[in-house]
């Protein structure tokens, strides 16, 4: 696995013309242990098959290995059936008629029954890594 891309926490590029990024200094991990077991949760996603899903293009609620916050603060992941995934993935496609396509299927077709499995695997990630300890629930409200 490659290691976390780095960046700039120095501040703002001196010049309009930097090729640095400047972010604002996040919640680092402190401490050895903290680090360790950022690199450990890097090392553990980099093996799971959900984050080499290409059809899933938005994995925000999961452990992110360019956010070194420890741990990560995520909503609770709210697809049930796969249909905001499935609509990410063909608006990046630029796939025309995906809704409709959607509405038409039937609950046992082959297209809702495959962004299912997604939702289902993505949820299921997301609560192995709140139980390893990788990620925390916010409340909405």
């Amino acid at each position: 696995m490659s290691s976390p891309k780095r960046l700039n926490w120095s501040g703002p590029p001196p010049s309009e013309s930097s090729s640095d990024t400047w972010f604002p200094k996040p919640n680092i991990p402190s401490g050895r242990v903290a680090y360790k077991r950022y690199l450990k949760a890097c090392d553990y996603i980099s093996k799971r098959p959900i984050y080499q899903d290409s059809k899933i293009v938005n994995l925000a609620k999961l452990f992110d290995p360019n956010n070194v916050e420890w741990p990560q603060r995520v909503f609770r992941v709210a697809d049930k059936n796969g249909s905001s995934r499935y609509e990410a993935y063909c608006k990046r496609k630029g796939e025309i008629g995906y809704r409709k396509a959607w509405k038409n299927a039937t609950a046992d077709s082959a297209l809702k029954l495959e962004w299912r499995q997604r939702a289902v695997a993505l949820k299921e990630e997301q609560d192995d890594q709140i139980n390893r300890g990788y990620l925390v629930v916010l409340r909405r409200g």
